[in-house]
């Protein structure tokens, strides 16, 4: 038995790999150039199409560089426009004003003459919110007296005392015109004059007491006889 035992042991049993080993897996010529081709054709094609994705890239890069530099220009274009219609309505105004400064230098002083002085600064100041108006698409408003005072549109200047409460917060005077654009952007407040409470004008005076007794002088009348 122990032979027996011993001759079993020693009888070897081929394993799997030993039997895969064995058998020889030879790839067919055909075969091996059929895959290299297809490999060459999947590599030609990624790099065709990185080679598209870069001269996309590129374009696309260049069109937005291109759209920028377009933007500065229509941007750079547009302030100088409006800095020079803006520049020639005031050489305009400029020219007004110098011509009323040749007039009245050359005439005598009178009453008459200073009204018509008062009157050619109006038309400037006239003028030029006709210009804005015209030109720059801003309008101006002057709001009426005792109007309530709005603190969004308009700026305290100065205020005036008043005693009478229906008028607290309103407008007294508008001293200095508001301007706006015509989508309704705040450029300037109004400047106005608004009336604020005050109770001690409205505080009854006290009447002179009714004993009063009589001054030295008549004291003094009166010791004399």
């Amino acid at each position: 038995k122990a032979k027996t035992t011993e001759k079993a042991d020693s009888i070897e049993t081929p394993s799997f790999s030993d039997e895969f080993n064995d058998q020889e897996t030879i790839a067919e010529p055909s075969e091996v150039a059929a895959w290299g081709e297809t490999l060459q054709g999947l590599m030609e094609k990624l790099l065709n199409e990185f080679k598209g994705k870069l001269k996309y890239d590129a374009k696309k890069q260049e069109q937005i560089d291109q759209l920028y530099r377009e933007n500065l220009e229509f941007r750079d274009g547009l302030v100088e426009k409006c800095k020079k219609n803006l520049i020639l309505a005031i050489i305009e105004q400029i020219d007004d004003a110098e011509k009323q400064i040749t007039h009245f230098k050359s005439t005598e002083y009178s009453e008459a003459n200073f009204k018509k002085l008062l009157a050619s600064f109006e038309d400037i100041a006239l003028g030029l919110r006709d210009m804005l108006l015209e030109r720059f698409d801003v309008n101006s408003w002057q709001s009426e007296a005792e109007t309530p005072f709005n603190p969004k549109r308009q700026r305290t200047l100065r205020t005036t005392p008043t005693d009478d409460e229906a008028k607290f917060k309103t407008v007294r005077q508008s001293i200095r015109f508001g301007y706006e654009t015509a989508e309704g952007f705040l450029i300037r407040p109004e400047m106005v004059d608004v009336y604020v409470f005050d109770a001690s004008r409205s505080a009854p005076r006290e009447e002179p007491s009714q004993d009063v007794l009589p001054d030295s002088t008549n004291n003094n009348a009166f010791a004399a006889e």
